[in-house]
């Protein structure tokens, strides 16, 4: 209960996760931490923003719950976590290639300032030569 009252977000998930790997046989309190769960979701409501608290919360209610699941309910379950997992991949995924085209234009954009730096000089060697050329043969 402290950490719904300090609402640490890593603590909750962490426990939960904690739940799921060693203590699922304990169903009755997980079915005690599913009700303050819910109990306390208008003060948490940032925390059912978070992916990671999103998919384990569906894990402890799996299993919390899976023995009492028809073979259709348990699809319909698994199917929600896979959309769950395939929704947050994608969003990682694009993530990652709004960031791979960040760098692309970074590179790009010096890429150019450096192709214009060079242009800028050999402009002013053309030239330098040019003014040589024009100078010898006004002297001759």
């Amino acid at each position: 209960m402290e950490c719904f009252c300090s609402k640490k977000e890593d603590i909750i998930i962490s426990l939960m996760k904690l739940m799921v790997e060693k203590y699922a046989f304990k169903k009755d309190t997980i079915r005690n931490f599913l009700y303050l769960l819910k109990k306390e979701k208008n003060n948490l409501g940032n925390l059912y923003q978070n992916a990671n608290f999103k998919l384990a919360l569906i894990q402890l209610k799996y299993s919390c719950y899976k023995e009492n699941l028809s073979w259709f309910s348990k699809i319909l379950n698994f199917l929600g976590i896979y959309k769950l997992l395939q929704t947050y991949l994608e969003h990682e995924e694009s993530i990652v290639q709004l960031e791979q085209l960040n760098r692309e234009i970074v590179y790009k954009e010096n890429r150019k300032k450096q192709l214009e730096k060079i242009r800028a000089e050999w402009l002013r060697e053309i030239e330098a030569d040019s003014n040589l050329v024009t100078e010898k043969k006004a002297e001759s």
